[in-house]
Parts: structure tokens; C-alpha cells; sequence
């Protein structure tokens, strides 16, 4: 891992699912200690984040994240991945 680095690791939690929205907290966490965190949303029926993170490698794990909450509760129209 590179020695100057944000966080050694992201952490997420549901904080709301209104069903065509879900929204879930984030938490950068280093050396076992929070070091900043946020609130991102994600709307079912678009398909894709309300405001996109900002780091790239951080929004690909959201996406993982938000895949097996939608696994475990699925909807009418699934996470699928842009590019």
C-alpha cells in the first residue's frame, strides 16, 4: 500500500431504502480510526449514482456493495456497471 494514502480501508451501511432510492453511508477509515466519511445515493430506476464519488476505485466498491444489498432485496430494474 502506498505510505501516503487517504485510508486503508472504506466501510458501508444502509442508511435509507425508499425503494427507487437507496442511500448508504461511507466511512474512510486509518489506522482503525474514521478519517472522513459521506452519504451516497444511488437511484434504482436511472441506474446510476445522484452525485458520483469523486474516487473512482471507492465507487467501484460502492457499486459491489450496493450489488449484494440489491441481490438480497431485489427490484425491478438491477445495478448494472457503466463503461
Amino acid at each position: 500500500m502506498p505510505v501516503d494514502r487517504q485510508a486503508d480501508c472504506v466501510r458501508f451501511a444502509l442508511s435509507r431504502d425508499e425503494g427507487s432510492k437507496i442511500a448508504f453511508q461511507y466511512v474512510y477509515e486509518r489506522k482503525h480510526e474514521p478519517v472522513s466519511h459521506g452519504i451516497v445515493e444511488y437511484d434504482v430506476v436511472a441506474g446510476a449514482w445522484m452525485v458520483p464519488l469523486a474516487d473512482a476505485i471507492v465507487e467501484r466498491q460502492a457499486e459491489c456493495y450496493l450489488a449484494g444489498y440489491l441481490e438480497r432485496r431485489p427490484r425491478e430494474k438491477a445495478v448494472t456497471r457503466r463503461g
